[in-house]
């Protein structure tokens, strides 16, 4: 497996560093070559132009960045907001002591519900691997912040309604810690915004 970092907008100028030095290249549609690699990304083919034993020197280097997800918004009256996600419809609002009308859940509270259905699925499958019943999967969040600048801080309780060994629990909590909302969370994606 080769492991290829690559600048965010997902386009590498120069010669690119490998972390190991075994790839798989085969022949294009077109008859061209190409190597194939498993970057942060997931896997990705890419055109050789010249392998080496520790790195690949390419003109330019693109790797198309797999879209995750995507919402899309609608705010015609005051705070209130109409969510769409695929076929599926929100919607958010302001709560009554910030101005809103309570209408709908709040952006904290969609930004902890996303990390709440995030965990819950992470473990499940995890659990579904090894064969182990977790019954209903309880998960507690909170956000607390200091000030209107801090982050904040969030606390993450999760129950079972099943018994677990302590060694299970311990492998399910470091897994909750490892959950790609937790991850992205945590990291702090960066946020490109265009105004049209």
């Amino acid at each position: 497996m080769l492991a290829l970092v690559l600048p965010a907008h997902g386009v590498q100028q120069g010669p690119v560093k490998l972390e190991q030095a075994n790839a798989q290249i085969f022949h294009g549609v077109h008859g061209d070559r190409r190597l194939k690699v498993t970057t942060r990304f997931g896997l990705r083919t890419l055109r050789e132009l010249r392998l080496g034993t520790d790195y690949i020197t390419v003109s330019t280097l693109e790797v198309p960045v797999p879209r995750i997800a995507r919402t899309v918004l609608d705010s015609a009256e005051h705070y209130a907001s109409t969510i769409h996600n695929g076929p599926h419809v929100l919607t958010a609002d302001e709560p009554v002591a910030l101005g809103g009308k309570g209408s709908g859940a709040s952006p904290y509270q969609l930004l902890l519900s996303g990390l709440a259905a995030c965990t819950a699925a992470t473990l499940r499958m995890y659990a579904d691997r090894k064969g182990w019943t977790l019954g209903t999967i309880h998960v507690d969040l909170e956000l607390d912040k200091e000030t209107e600048a801090s982050t904040g801080t969030i606390k993450r309780v999760i129950s079972f309604s099943e018994p677990l060994s302590e060694e299970q629990k311990s492998k399910l909590e470091a897994i909750a810690e490892k959950t790609p909302v937790t991850r992205t969370i945590r990291a702090g994606a960066p946020i490109a915004t265009e105004l049209r």
